[in-house]
């Protein structure tokens, strides 16, 4: 998960290249660099890439939502084992429940396919858990978003039929 995706939503006039620059600064003077070059030159791609991502319509679509939650912890028992995962945002609809994963991979945009593949199971994995916490829903949309190429959406709808075969 993106710390700076965990906040309200923001709009792009809400946020300032200053005010991320600040945060970014902050968050990353506990992590370790080599140098200060590299931590500098880390943070500006990352600023780069926040920019890229609030300009984007995946953005725009996602922040549109009222009804969410961001870093969403979920949890259950299922016989002897506790199911646990924190989703980077759940958004509640009428009809259905959206979970939206954040990726910050650096791939190329040909491996993109691939790499959503190997994220599935994941997404998977926590629809299955709010299923188990959130009856009343029958139909779920997993949504991947790689920063690097935030209009490229990966959208995949299951339901509860696609779920039955996760419980043992």
């Amino acid at each position: 998960a993106v710390i700076w995706l965990s906040a309200k939503p923001l709009t792009k006039e809400e946020v300032s290249r200053e005010e991320v620059s600040k945060y970014l600064t902050t968050h990353l003077s506990m992590e370790s660099f080599s140098n200060d070059f590299q931590r500098n030159d880390f943070q500006i791609s990352l600023l780069k890439e926040i920019e890229k991502y609030y300009d984007s319509n995946t953005y725009q679509t996602i922040s549109k939502n009222d009804n969410y939650k961001n870093e969403f912890e979920v949890y259950c028992e299922e016989k002897e084992h506790y199911l646990y995962g924190i989703i980077d945002k759940l958004i509640i609809e009428k009809d259905k429940l959206i979970i939206v994963d954040y990726k910050t991979d650096n791939i190329s945009i040909d491996q993109l396919s691939s790499r959503a593949e190997s994220y599935i199971p994941q997404l998977t994995f926590y629809a299955y858990v709010l299923s188990k916490l959130y009856k009343s829903y029958k139909n779920f949309q997993l949504r991947l978003v790689f920063l690097k190429y935030a209009d490229e959406l990966i959208v995949k709808d299951i339901n509860r039929t696609d779920l039955d075969k996760y419980s043992g």
